[in-house]
């Protein structure tokens, strides 16, 4: 069931962040009272989030945000400061030569901000100039976690446009997440909003964003390539030769993968759906190998059949298959390799899923299929 926040609630804790924020912005520049106090908040807000305390939780997420300002703002102020030293100015920018320099005035607070820096992104990233370092804390005054938070608050409200907006905010500047992986969450839930108000076109392209950073569906493996070539033979053989010679263990894109073969489907697009159903299909495949051949020994993939049959007997293999719509996914594929005339490879492969898949329901589909 839908939660729904007050609007009393969300007036009180509006109120309170504007409190929050006039507070702050009588303090221009100010240091931390606690490490990490930023994530501290955050952290804070997550629980009552948890806890669905919703209002208090987005008053905290506001608060880390202007926190992770105020701490920004500070360790600028302080590399600007030392930046200013007159024997450092004579050094130059070389970050070398500037901790030299630092270090033998046991400028520490300076030194820590920039060690923190250099075991995040690297001396050559920031071609050694120590000007750049100073550039990229100023940068990272956004909170995309907490962000990301709000706009989960704001989806659960029904406020759907501000939920995009902040979830947006958090994607466009997720190069400064520490779970980099999050990017995904964010995308998946602007997806799901996109589908929920009828915007396809943004729904695809959530989807799409997911899946442009699998290098198997840019085809840069040409993988894609060989799976159309391997389909578009049309023999039986060529279903085993499928899922013996192609893998892929990008996990993250299969339920994009799985969610755009069904939008594919609905509108038409046949060749795409086939396309994502079939990358998606291998990659299941991968997971599902993979987890077996940690569990039984001397086992390895030889055909499908055994591969779901022996599946079945894992309930944990089936519930995650089923969360993650694995077992539609390869019902699908087969239902797109007719719907694009592969009919003796779409024939052969329903046989194996009326044969072995793990959820009953789809082994009926896929029986019903080959009486038609």
């Amino acid at each position: 069931m839908q939660v729904r926040l007050s609007r009393c609630i969300i007036l009180s804790t509006l109120l309170a962040i504007f409190c929050t924020f006039s507070l702050f912005s009588q303090i221009e520049i100010r240091k931390p009272s606690l490490e990490n106090e930023d994530w501290r908040l955050l952290m804070q807000a997550q629980d009552k989030y948890d806890e669905k305390e919703y209002g208090t939780s987005l008053m905290l997420a506001e608060k880390a945000k202007e926190s992770r300002k105020q701490d920004c703002s500070y360790k600028s102020y302080i590399l600007d400061k030392v930046l200013k030293n007159t024997q450092v100015k004579k050094v130059g920018t070389s970050i070398d030569e500037v901790v030299k320099v630092l270090t033998e005035k046991k400028y520490n607070e300076a030194l820590a901000i920039i060690d923190v820096h250099l075991g995040k992104y690297s001396k050559e990233y920031y071609g050694n100039n120590i000007i750049n370092i100073k550039t990229q804390v100023e940068k990272e005054n956004c909170y995309p976690e907490a962000d990301y938070l709000i706009g989960r608050i704001y989806k659960l409200e029904g406020e759907t446009d501000l939920s995009i907006k902040y979830m947006k905010n958090a994607y466009e500047n997720n190069f400064y997440l520490d779970v980099a992986e999050q990017k995904y969450d964010i995308l998946y839930d602007l997806a799901d909003i996109s589908k929920n108000t009828g915007k396809n076109d943004d729904y695809e392209t959530y989807l799409l964003l997911i899946l442009k950073d699998d290098d198997n569906f840019m085809n840069k493996s040409n993988i894609m390539t060989a799976l159309r070539r391997t389909i578009s033979n049309d023999t039986e053989a060529d279903v085993e030769k499928f899922f013996i010679l192609y893998r892929s263990s990008n996990i993250v894109s299969l339920k994009a993968l799985s969610l755009l073969t069904e939008y594919y489907e609905n509108t038409g697009k046949y060749e795409k759906a086939l396309d994502c159903a079939a990358l998606g299909s291998i990659t299941c495949v991968t997971k599902i190998a993979d987890i077996l051949s940690e569990r039984k020994i001397n086992w390895k993939y030889t055909n499908i059949n055994e591969l779901l049959k022996t599946a079945s007997s894992y309930s944990d293999i089936v519930d995650w298959g089923t969360e993650n719509g694995v077992w539609k996914l390869l019902f699908d594929f087969a239902k797109d390799c007719a719907s694009n005339g592969k009919i003796v490879f779409a024939t052969r492969l329903m046989k194996n899923l009326a044969e072995n898949e793990p959820v009953e329901y789809y082994r009926i589909q896929a029986e019903n299929c080959l009486v038609k």
